[in-house]
């Protein structure tokens, strides 16, 4: 493949839950009050669901719970703050200081801090990422790319489409004169790619993140 070893590494879903909750194992949250806060209308957003399960894995539980989409909690996201969902906010606890991604905010501790994808509060998403495959299908015996997609999906990069282009087609002539590529394969991700720190802090070993945004691959293995 073309990546044996990545040369920075990918989370897994289950580091990515450790890096949520934290290490730490919490008694249940005898007396709080959890509020979880939907997006209206994001079914490809991070789900809270899979947060909550985190945290019961990691021994925390809440007496209540309850949930409202961004509508209904409009007054609750001016009041602490929240500028990305879904969130969670939890009353009544006095143990979530030891978990990293809950801040204290006036009288609760808020999760905003979700990982990608989420909907800012103008109901744009963000972390949505669309990938561009330039190869040469005559060149049969070249490396391929989709170790390092598998790698991406498996860190939790949402994945929106997976184009391949001819690399001898308009189309493909144009990308590689735009970003000024010699060599094939090779891929470009969409600016959404950015909102994985993991992936923005590792990308210099392998390419460059362009003035649009884009991401895109230069460090590329023989055969190409």
């Amino acid at each position: 493949g073309l990546f044996g070893t990545l040369p920075f590494q990918f989370p897994s879903s289950k580091a990515a839950d450790t890096l949520l909750v934290g290490e730490t194992s919490l008694v249940p949250q005898e007396n709080a009050h959890l509020i979880m806060i939907l997006p209206d209308n994001c079914p490809d957003c991070t789900s809270v669901s899979r947060i909550l399960d985190a945290f019961t894995a990691s021994g925390i539980s809440f007496a209540t719970t309850e949930e409202k989409t961004a509508s209904e909690a409009q007054y609750l996201l001016d009041k602490y703050g929240i500028s990305r969902l879904p969130a969670m906010l939890v009353f009544n606890s006095t143990t979530l200081t030891q978990i990293p991604s809950f801040e204290k905010r006036i009288d609760a501790f808020v999760l905003s801090d979700v990982p990608p994808p989420y909907v800012d509060r103008a109901g744009v998403v963000h972390g949505r990422v669309s990938v561009v495959r330039i190869d040469d299908p005559a060149c049969t015996t070249c490396a391929t790319t989709d170790t390092l997609i598998e790698q991406l999906t498996r860190g939790g990069v949402f994945i929106q489409s997976d184009t391949r282009i001819n690399a001898s087609s308009v189309e493909g002539k144009q990308l590689l004169a735009r970003y000024n590529l010699s060599k094939v394969p090779t891929i470009i991700l969409s600016s959404d790619a950015r909102e994985y720190t993991f992936l923005e802090t590792g990308w210099t070993t392998l390419g460059t993140i362009e003035p649009d945004g884009r991401m895109v691959m230069r460090s590329v293995l023989p055969p190409y």
